[in-house]
């Protein structure tokens, strides 16, 4: 046993049982210990003796506090610091898998996705860090270590607290700060003031070496290697690897840039670069050579935008050509009709959501731009596209959905969860109006009074948000006797609000003052009713149907007539409707593999909703083709399933059943729901409660049948708890910053849960009597769509594969959007012509 390993584990005998050691860097031994407090393993980085004694405990200690306070997912986080019998040592996770350095010595060169999910990963580490004011200065493949294919970053800002607490005593340890092969010629330099985009740089030779083989540049010594880094380019990637897409070597060539001003401003705009194409060439390095098209010319970024410049001059042409023919109807002449192509292969992807038009893009009140909720590598966002310019733009952060523009069209609004946001389309400053206090699945829409109210409609009634934001306040719509469910709210004029309303009595549409006071049925027999301005629009005897209405007090004046909207639109001012993409309710059930790869279920059938994989794996029960069906995943065939709701397995496989979890077959039907305001388990004689505030659903029984895990808004936003089983005695919250749809790993304790649209994992575990949880960490991110309906859209197999919902591959096939800018006009005219006709 070596001196330092002896003191170490002298010196921390009540706290930590040093095991062995793992390894040795240049700053730094590592070994393994057990957390004696905790039951967990770790992992205790000791300096060396000589570099510890060279910055001195009190100074080095400070300085890693800031390290302590960085929270993401793929960010090794610091537990624990401190001095030990004049040893420095900080301690972190013990991660059960390799570095990407271990991972490179085998493999040598990734699989191109690989590398890139890699990267955008690390990317996004790194961007949460510099938002906080901490640059790594050590991104290399021995500080990027890998746990079921994911990356996480560890000795965050552990080389700048070294370089702070040593000052220029670092000298005399003869230690570098930084690997010669990924420092920045400004590190390597030796300049003081180091930013985010030495981060980028370093980043960047680890993406080279992740496809190349190689780092970019490679000697016999530091200095050789030094020398390189200051003055040479390094080789074409794709004279290396020729498989290496144009757009990934100009993106990381972007990286490598020897100045830190012709680099990507930040790792997220690197990681954005590893999406789509870079178009503008780096100073001092030499372009990518050029490559045979992967796509079609009219798919090509510069022929789509030349493509809609001439749709939009020719239905202008279009439009002057008839309009000089039409003088009976004037009203006509602002319309115009264009066709916008978007690649299937880029990211302005619809989200498939339920709600208030959310699927499709939104046209603003000027007809100048288009909203689109868009699924990302990342997850979902909000993108602003101008029609004249092929480019969007990110108006709001990972997670954001659901956006619709302000009266005047100069603010766009979102959700987070539960959370409304605005951003300003002229500062792009993002700030938070109001929490919703409702799950977000129980949110149905929101409309933007001219004043700046927002109103929102939810399960229990209707949420006004102060113009400045803060507290909405409610004004229900639901009691026991008459419940009434608001699906849609529009605004009618600046005096009331039409609601689209479904209960007990079908679906109908009410009226109510914009001061909520009064609530009136209108439109009787209609259904789906949508103002724009003084037309109003519903679904009657089959058909939909205009009308303009009396502003003020919503009542219809002239004729009514027939329009042709069956077409699946999002209305306004402007229309605009998806000619290409199947059906919103159209999704397809597939298997994740462990890389990521998708496998469609060996059945035909799409559409699914609630899908649930028996505890065998070979049966699949969901909602499917407007029934609840059982397939046979092994033998191809399926059968109906009487019963309504959410389905759900016995522990032993037999028998499926609806709604809530059965914890033991042999006690026959014992079952939890989990309910407004409470929580029931239902047996044979007995029930039990666990009074709760707020609203519970998705209970899922662990496998060991020791806990249940549920989703409830009782704390505000929607977070996910677990509750002890069957004493209901003890309970913790699990999730950090919102989560739902639980879901239990077959094998063992570990918990999957939704957050936003990633999927993140917890281990549970029963620690003295409590419930001991580890912080959640996202297992894989990204693009996991729920059903239309906003329910659970995911499963776990026995093999550990995830069953996951996705809208069906489009073939190749590009989105095409049809957009009738100022559409409304000719409703009026036809209106127009109607009561002429009318009145002869």
């Amino acid at each position: 046993m070596s001196d330092v390993l002896s003191r170490l584990t002298t010196a921390l005998a009540d706290r930590y049982r040093v095991v062995r050691e793992l390894g040795a860097g240049g700053m730094a031994t590592v070994y393994l210990a057990h957390d004696l407090r905790h039951e967990r393993d770790v992992a205790i980085k000791v300096l060396h003796p000589d570099l510890g004694a060279a910055l001195g405990a009190e100074r080095f200690l400070a300085e890693i506090k800031t390290t302590a306070k960085l929270q993401h997912p793929h960010i090794l986080p610091l537990l624990d610091s401190g001095a030990a019998d004049g040893l420095l040592y900080y301690v972190m996770p013990y991660v059960r898998g390799e570095t990407l350095r271990a991972r490179l010595e085998r493999d040598r060169q990734l699989a191109i996705p690989d590398a890139l999910q890699i990267a955008r990963e690390v990317a996004d580490a790194l961007h949460a860090a510099h938002a906080l004011g901490v640059v790594h200065r050590d991104i290399k493949p021995e500080n990027i270590l890998l746990q079921d294919g994911h990356a996480l970053v560890a000795d965050f800002g552990i080389a700048l607290a070294v370089q702070q607490a040593g000052g220029q005593r670092m000298t005399q340890t003869g230690l570098s700060l930084g690997t010669p092969q990924y420092m920045s010629p400004e590190q390597a330099m030796g300049e003081r003031t180091i930013d985010a985009r030495s981060d980028v740089y370093a980043l960047g030779a680890v993406l080279y070496e992740m496809l190349a083989g190689d780092a970019p540049f490679t000697g016999s010594s530091v200095q050789a290697i030094v020398a390189k880094v200051l003055n040479e380019k390094p080789t074409s990637l794709r004279t290396l690897r020729d498989t290496v897409p144009p757009h990934i070597e100009l993106a990381v060539f972007t990286a490598l840039a020897k100045l830190p001003a012709d680099r990507f401003e930040s790792a997220r705009a690197f990681a954005t670069a590893l999406h789509g194409t870079v178009s503008t060439p780096v100073p001092g390095i030499a372009s990518p050579a050029p490559a045979t098209p992967a796509r079609p010319w009219w798919r090509q970024p510069a022929s789509l935008a030349a493509l809609l410049t001439i749709a939009v001059l020719g239905a202008t042409l279009a439009w002057r050509q008839t309009g000089s023919t039409r003088a009976e109807a004037p009203g006509t002449r602002g319309v115009t009709r264009v066709s916008v192509v978007i690649p299937d292969d880029s990211t302005l992807l619809r989200v498939i959501t339920r709600g208030f038009r959310r699927d499709l893009p939104s046209v603003s009140p000027d007809g100048r731009a288009m909203l689109l909720s868009a699924i990302t590598s990342n997850g979902p966002t909000i993108l602003l596209r101008p029609l004249d310019r092929f480019e969007p733009t990110t108006l709001a952060a990972q997670g954001a959905q659901y956006p619709f523009f302000s009266a005047d069209g100069r603010r766009v609004a979102y959700f987070l969860g539960s959370e409304l946001w605005a951003v300003s389309l002229a500062e792009r400053e993002p700030i938070r109006l109001a929490t919703i206090p409702e799950p977000d699945y129980n949110i149905t829409s929101a409309a933007w009074h001219p004043d700046g109210r927002v109103f929102v409609t939810a399960r229990l009634g209707v949420y006004v948000v102060p113009a400045q934001g803060g507290a909405p306040a409610l004004v229900r719509t639901t009691d026991g006797k008459a419940p009434c469910q608001l699906d849609d709210v529009q605004l009618i004029g600046s005096s009331e609000l039409l609601l689209n309303c479904s209960g007990p009595g079908g679906p109908h549409v009410q009226v109510m003052s914009a001061d909520l006071k009064e609530r009136r049925p209108a439109l009787d027999g209609a259904v789906n009713a949508f103002v724009i301005e003084d037309v109003v629009l519903f679904f009657q005897q089959q058909a939909v149907r205009a009308s303009r209405f009396k502003a003020g007090r919503f009542e219809l004046i002239g004729p009514t007539v027939t329009v042709d909207v069956s077409r699946q639109a999002r209305l306004g001012r402007s229309i605009v409707w998806d000619d290409s993409s199947a059906s919103e309710a159209d999704l397809q059930a597939v298997f994740r593999e462990q890389r990521g790869t998708m496998t469609p279920l060996p059945i035909d059938v799409r559409r699914v909703r609630w899908p649930r994989l028996s505890p065998n794996g070979r049966q699949l029960a969901t909602w499917a083709e407007g029934g609840l069906r059982v397939f046979d995943l092994t033998r191809g065939v399926s059968w109906p399933l009487h019963g309504v709701g959410e389905p759900t397995w016995t522990p032993d496989g037999r028998w499926p059943a609806f709604y809530g979890a059965y914890p033991d077959a042999s006690a026959g039907p014992t079952q939890v729901d989990v309910g407004d305001a409470q929580f029931v388990e239902i047996g044979t004689t007995t029930k039990k409660r666990l009074a709760l505030p707020g609203f519970q659903r998705g209970a899922r029984f662990s496998p060991n049948g020791r806990w249940v895990a549920y989703t409830s808004s009782e704390t505000g936003p929607n977070e996910v708890f677990v509750c002890a089983w069957p004493s209901l005695d003890r309970r913790t919250k699990v999730s950090v910053d919102g989560g739902d749809e639980p879901v239990w790993a077959r094998g063992g304790d570990t918990l999957f849960f939704r957050h936003r649209d990633d999927i993140n994992a917890v281990t549970v575990s029963d620690l003295g009597g409590a419930i001991a949880t580890t912080r959640p960490t996202r297992y894989f991110a990204g693009g996991q769509l729920r059903d239309r309906f906003g329910d659970q859209s995911y499963d776990i197999a026995p093999d550990g594969r995830f069953l996951l919902v996705r809208v069906p591959p489009r073939a190749g096939r590009p989105v095409v959007l049809q957009l009738e800018l100022n559409w409304i006009e000719e409703v009026r005219a036809r209106l127009d012509r109607a009561a002429r006709d009318g009145g002869r």
